[in-house]
C-alpha cells in the first residue's frame, strides 16, 4: 500500500485489513469505521485486550460499525 511502509509492521497489517474490509463491503473510500473494525477482529491484538478489560461488549461494538459500514456508499454495480 501506497505510504504505509514507513508504519511498523503490526500497523501494516492492520491497514491492510482495513483495506481488505473496504473491499468486502465495496466501498470506494478507505475510512476509519474500516480500520477500526480491522482492530476489532484482530483476536490477540491490544486494542481487543484493552477493551475486554474494560467490560466492553465486543459483539455490540462489532455491529454497530457493520451496521454503520452497511448504511455507507458501495460501488455501483
Amino acid at each position: 500500500m501506497l505510504g504505509f511502509d514507513r508504519f511498523t509492521e503490526r500497523a501494516q497489517e492492520a491497514a491492510t485489513r482495513a483495506y481488505e474490509i473496504m473491499l468486502r463491503y465495496k466501498h470506494t473510500q478507505l475510512d476509519t469505521e474500516h480500520l477500526l473494525l480491522a482492530l476489532l477482529e484482530e483476536k490477540d491484538d491490544i486494542v481487543s485486550g484493552l477493551l475486554e478489560e474494560m467490560d466492553v461488549d465486543m459483539q455490540r461494538i462489532r455491529r454497530r460499525v457493520d451496521d454503520v459500514l452497511e448504511a455507507s456508499n458501495r460501488l455501483s454495480s
